[in-house]
């Protein structure tokens, strides 16, 4: 006679203590019950919609007046975006406005410092007219008006091409009134050279008594000593 096979889920005919695996589950369901139960006694952070523990960093919005509590974490990186994009923050929960005091309220100096960077870099992306001084004041560059007998720092009249680079892009800074070029940040502007034209005068060799380039090492005295690299002019 064939040996009975055992069925699959049989509790007799399995070595599987199906007994145990009931226990366990019921054991979870109840700590889940337990757990469900606890959390009806915790305020939740409608940022994140998860309970606020005990043992959780948290904040009690006091501007709105609301006084809502959220978890620090969730509070932070919210207020993190509205002060960098200069928008306006509001409790998750009733829609009050949160005060820009109160989102600074929970940053230290390195973290604001950081944001305010932050600020500065997507404000000049979003506006290629504004521009940032040396000393770090931002205004708003315009072209001005064409000068063609401007002279330049040599006071040597200038081409009409140098002329209208300076009208757009010499600025003088509101605050600290020192002239740069917003093109290239060099500070005081380069009268009579556009940006290309003054690094590669900045980079050149130049004679040590006129500042003139020395365009080859023709216009060198060679083997002079001390009167080496100036040039014959």
């Amino acid at each position: 006679m064939p040996s009975e096979e055992p069925i699959l889920g049989d509790k007799k005919g399995s070595n599987f203590d199906f007994d145990m695996l009931d226990q366990q589950a019921l054991e979870d369901q109840r700590k889940m019950f337990e757990l469900i139960e606890r959390q009806k006694n915790f305020s939740l952070c409608h940022f994140c919609h998860a309970p606020i523990l005990p043992d959780d960093n948290s904040v009690l919005l006091q501007s709105t007046e609301c006084f809502h509590s959220v978890h620090l974490a969730c509070f932070k990186n919210s207020a993190r975006e509205a002060l960098t994009d200069n928008s306006s923050m509001f409790c998750p929960e009733c829609g009050r406005q949160i005060s820009v005091v109160e989102m600074r309220n929970y940053f230290d100096q390195e973290e604001l410092e950081e944001i305010e960077k932050r600020q500065m870099q997507k404000l000049i992306g979003s506006n290629i007219n504004l521009k940032k001084c040396p000393c770090g004041f931002m205004m708003e560059a315009a072209q001005g008006q064409i000068d063609y007998n401007v002279k330049d720092e040599n006071g040597q009249s200038m081409s009409p091409a140098a002329a209208i680079h300076m009208s757009r892009y010499r600025i003088r800074c509101q605050s600290c009134e020192n002239n740069f070029c917003h093109g290239c940040g060099v500070q005081p502007y380069h009268a009579g050279k556009n940006c290309e034209e003054y690094q590669r005068h900045a980079n050149a060799k130049k004679c040590r008594f006129c500042g003139n380039e020395l365009a080859d090492q023709r216009e060198e005295i060679k083997d002079a000593g001390a009167f080496a690299d100036i040039c014959l002019r």
